[in-house]
């Protein structure tokens, strides 16, 4: 049976807005700071945040898209300024406001799910965690994900929730 997930909070599709099979498997990612630049990357327009290799104070969101440099820019220092990486991608400083600070990792992640969705892979890295479920009761209307991770000695939990409407 064809179905649309949505934000619980808005009335268009929350990322897949496309009709999906109930067993289809949908991943969620919750970022907790921004990945790191990286080389020779494809970065896209306003979609993209990262952080420098070296702490600076802020993140850079992408302006316009293309593809990093062999070797990082120098990063502005200045709400707004912007940066043009290999001629292509432009980054705009922002203020870091992130959970996570600069040299903090994240250690951990449990997940804890709605009744009629199953988890099927989850992992995390550095920066992000990730996901995957399959919704098993195609009545369900709404569902929760809810993700606990560890970073040092402390903990955070962050939850989404989610509509999910039958076609």
């Amino acid at each position: 049976m064809p179905i649309l997930i949505y934000d619980a909070k808005a009335t268009k599709p929350f990322r897949w807005p496309y009709p999906m099979d109930a067993e289809d498997i949908t991943e969620f990612t919750f970022h907790w700071k921004p990945p790191p630049w990286e080389a020779d990357k494809v970065y896209h327009e306003d979609q993209d945040i990262i952080l420098p290799t070296q702490d600076t104070g802020f993140s850079y969101e992408t302006v316009s898209g293309g593809v990093s440099g062999p070797s990082e820019p120098t990063w502005p220092f200045t709400k707004d300024e912007e940066v043009t990486d290999n001629g292509q991608v432009v980054f705009k400083t922002v203020p870091y406001d992130f959970l996570l600070a600069f040299t903090e990792v994240i250690a951990g992640s449990d997940w804890e799910v709605t009744t009629g969705v199953e988890v099927v892979t989850s992992t995390f890295n550095d920066y992000s965690t990730t996901v995957a479920v399959r919704i098993t009761d195609d009545t369900l209307t709404r569902i929760t994900l809810n993700n606990r991770i560890t970073y040092g000695i402390l903990a955070a939990d962050r939850s989404i929730e989610v509509d999910v409407r039958v076609l």
